[in-house]
C-alpha cells in the first residue's frame, strides 16, 4: 500500500508541475504575442494613415497615399487583409494584387499579410480593397511604412510563442492518441480519451492554420483559409461525443443519432454549396455555430447530472469553469466573427487553450484511475486461473480450457504427469517438504515440456501439459520430453537431501473418434499408471540391492 500511495503522489507532483509549466507557457505565449498588438518595434518603421479613402462599386475601398521617399527610411508598404481581393497602384501602375480563387477549392481570398515594395522618390500609392461580405467594410487595415525584412521578422517575432502553444495542443493530441492506442483494452472507458485526442488534434490544427506564423509562411492562403472551416466542420460532433463519454452520460439513442444526423448534413451541405459556388462557408458557417452551441448545451448537462450522482470531485473541480469561461469567449468570438473583430480569435484562442488543459489534467488523472483499477481487475483475473503454489495455471484454467475446445481437438496433445510417494513425504517430513516437492516438480516439467506446452496443475500431485497444436513427430518430441525430464530427475536427486523424485507420466494425441479432452486423457492415464508401477518397482529393487 505505501507503495502504490507512493505512485499516486508522484503521478499528482507530475500533473501539478506539467500543469504549472503549461499554464506558464500558455499565458507568456499569448502575453508577449499579444504586447503592442498594433505596433512593430522595428528603427525606421512607422505606421502611415491615407490621405484620402473613398467608396466605389462593389464594396470597394481606395485608400490613397503620398510619398516622399527622401524623408523615408524604408521603401516597404505593409498591411494585413482578410478574405478580401486587394490592388495595389503606384503613379497609375499596377503593382501588387491579391485576387480571387478560380477552383472550387476557394475562390474568396484568407488572411494575407501584404509587403509591397515601393520605388521612386515621389509617388502616389492607391490601395484598392473589394470587401467581400457586408461587416468586413466596417474594418480598416492598419498601414505601416519601413524595411520589408525588419518589419516580416518583427511579425515572425510576435507570431511565434502563440504558434507554439497551438502545436503543443495538436501535440498532445497526438500523444494521448498513441497512448490510448496502447492501453485501450484496459480502459473501462476507452472513448472519452479517443474522442479527447481527437478534439484535440482537431482544435490544436484549426488553430495553428489560424496562426500569424502559418499565414506569413503559407503560399496557398485560400486553401488555407478553406481548411479552417472544413476543420471547424469537424469540432461539434467530436466536442459532442467527448461530453458524452466523459460525463458518461445514459442518453437516449435517437438524441444521438439525431445530433450526428445534423452534424453529417451540416458538413454535407456546407460542402456542396460552397463547391457549386452558391454560398460561401462563411456564410453557412451559421448552422455549425448553432451545433457547437448544442454540445456546450450537452457539456453543462452532463456535468449537471455528474455532480448531481458524485458530487463535486476532480472532473467537476477541473472542468467547470474553464467551460464557463470557454463558453464566454465562444460567444465572444461568434460576435466578432460576424462583426469582423479579428482580435476576438486571439481571446478565444486563451479560453480554449485554458479548457484543454484543465480537461486534460482530468483526463490524464482519470485514464490513471481506470488504468490502476485495470490493472488490478487484470491482477484478480490472473489469480483466477493460476496455481499460487507453483506460479501453473489451474484447474480452472484447465477447465475453460478444456469447454473453449470441446468438439474441435484437431491437432491437440497432452500429456499426464502424476508424483509418486508425496504422501509419505507429507507424513514424514511435513507439508513444507511436500510442498517444495511438488514446487521442484512443476519447474522440471515446466522446464520440460513448457516451451511449446501449456502446463496446469489440475490437482494435488497432478499435472497435465497441453500442446493446441501438436509437434511433429509427436511420440517421439514426447519420448525426448520424457528422458529429458528423467534426466533432470536424476540430476535433481543427486542434490536433493531429502526427496527422491519420481514423476510418472504418460501422453495421447486427438485421435478421429475422440469428440472430448477426456478421451485422451484416459488413454494417457493409463501409459501414465504404467510408467508409475514401474517406478515403483525400479525404487524396491534399488532398496533390496
Amino acid at each position: 500500500c505505501r507503495q502504490k500511495g507512493f505512485h499516486v503522489d508522484r503521478y499528482k507532483k507530475i500533473i501539478i508541475i506539467t500543469g504549472i509549466i503549461g499554464a506558464v507557457l500558455i499565458c507568456w505565449g499569448f502575453l508577449y504575442s499579444q504586447a503592442d498588438r498594433y505596433g512593430l518595434d522595428v528603427p525606421g518603421t512607422r505606421q502611415i494613415f491615407p490621405e484620402k479613402v473613398w467608396r466605389g462599386e462593389n464594396r470597394t475601398i481606395t485608400y490613397e497615399f503620398g510619398f516622399d521617399f527622401s524623408r523615408d527610411a524604408g521603401r516597404c508598404l505593409h498591411f494585413v487583409s482578410d478574405r478580401q481581393t486587394v490592388k495595389v497602384y503606384q503613379n497609375g501602375g499596377l503593382i501588387h494584387s491579391l485576387d480571387n480563387g478560380t477552383t472550387a477549392v476557394g475562390r474568396v481570398p484568407g488572411k494575407f499579410f501584404h509587403f509591397v515594395k515601393l520605388s521612386q522618390a515621389e509617388s502616389q500609392v492607391l490601395v484598392e480593397i473589394q470587401y467581400h461580405y457586408y461587416h468586413d467594410e466596417n474594418v480598416s487595415p492598419v498601414f505601416w511604412l519601413g524595411d520589408r525584412q525588419q518589419m516580416f521578422k518583427e511579425r515572425l517575432i510576435h507570431a511565434l510563442p502563440a504558434a507554439v502553444i497551438y502545436f503543443l495542443t495538436f501535440v498532445i493530441g497526438v500523444m494521448v492518441l498513441l497512448f490510448w492506442g496502447i492501453v485501450r483494452r484496459e480502459l473501462k472507458n476507452s472513448r472519452e480519451s479517443f474522442y479527447f485526442s481527437a478534439l484535440l488534434i482537431v482544435v490544436g490544427l484549426w488553430f495553428i492554420r489560424g496562426s500569424e506564423l502559418v499565414n506569413l509562411l503559407a503560399s496557398n492562403h485560400i486553401a488555407l483559409s478553406y481548411a479552417g472551416y472544413l476543420l471547424f466542420l469537424q469540432i461539434p460532433i467530436l466536442c459532442f461525443c467527448f461530453s458524452i463519454y466523459y460525463w458518461d452520460m445514459k442518453i437516449k439513442l435517437w438524441w444521438e443519432n439525431l445530433y450526428f444526423f445534423l452534424c453529417l448534413l451540416n458538413m454535407a451541405v456546407s460542402v456542396g454549396l460552397h463547391v457549386n459556388g452558391i454560398r460561401e462557408f462563411k456564410e453557412t458557417v451559421f448552422t455549425t455555430h448553432l451545433l457547437l452551441l448544442a454540445a456546450f448545451g450537452t457539456m453543462f448537462a452532463g456535468m449537471f447530472f455528474y455532480f448531481r450522482k458524485h458530487g463535486a470531485d476532480y472532473k467537476v473541480k477541473a472542468t467547470f469553469f474553464p467551460t464557463m469561461i470557454i463558453l464566454v469567449s465562444t460567444a465572444w468570438d461568434f460576435w466578432g466573427f460576424y462583426h469582423n473583430t479579428l482580435d476576438t480569435y486571439r481571446a478565444g484562442g486563451l479560453a480554449s487553450l485554458l479548457f484543454v488543459g484543465c480537461v486534460s489534467w482530468s483526463v490524464i488523472y482519470d485514464l490513471s484511475i481506470q488504468l490502476k483499477e485495470g490493472q488490478e481487475n487484470a491482477i484478480y483475473k490472473r489469480l483466477a486461473v493460476t496455481d499460487l503454489l507453483t506460479g501453473l495455471y489451474n484447474r480452472n484454467a484447465y477447465e475453460r480450457w478444456e469447454q473453449s475446445c470441446q468438439g474441435m481437438l484437431g491437432e491437440i496433445g497432452l500429456a499426464v504427469c502424476d508424483l509418486n510417494n508425496l504422501k509419505y513425504y507429507n507424513d514424514t517430513f511435513g507439508h513444507e517438504v511436500g510442498d517444495r516437492y511438488i514446487v521442484d516438480a512443476a519447474g522440471l516439467i515446466q522446464e520440460a515440456c513448457g516451451r511449446e506446452g501449456t502446463c496446469y496443475r489440475i490437482g494435488g500431485d497432478e499435472f497435465l501439459v497441453v500442446w493446441e497444436r501438436k509437434p511433429d513427430s509427436f511420440p517421439y518430441a514426447m519420448e525426448q520430453c520424457l528422458k529429458k525430464l528423467d534426466l533432470m530427475q536424476q540430476d535433481y536427486n543427486r542434490n536433493s537431501e531429502y526427496i527422491c523424485m519420481q514423476i510418472a507420466c504418460g501422453y495421447a494425441a486427438a485421435e478421429p473418434g475422440d469428440t472430448r479432452v477426456g478421451d485422451m486423457i484416459k488413454r494417457a492415464d493409463g501409459m501414465m499408471y504404467c510408467h508409475k508401477k514401474q517406478l515403483k518397482g525400479f525404487a524396491e529393487n534399488s532398496q533390496r540391492n
